[in-house]
């Protein structure tokens, strides 16, 4: 049986001129809310490392 895949809250400080990056690219990619691109530009540098990432069932898509 395939493992359940949850949202779970994660706390994050950000320096306010990266903080400013992030929504520039937000805006540019008309990304509806800053969590959403947090996300991801998360998924997308984990990917370019070469990580793999959950794709079925992942409740943050």
């Amino acid at each position: 049986m395939a493992e359940k895949l949850t949202n779970e809250r994660m706390q994050l400080s950000l320096g306010s001129s990266l903080r400013k990056v992030i929504n520039d690219w937000r805006f540019q990619n008309r990304v509806g809310t800053e969590n959403e691109a947090v996300r991801r530009l998360l998924k997308a540098g984990l990917k370019a490392e070469g990580m793999s990432l959950p794709t079925e069932g992942d409740p943050s898509e």
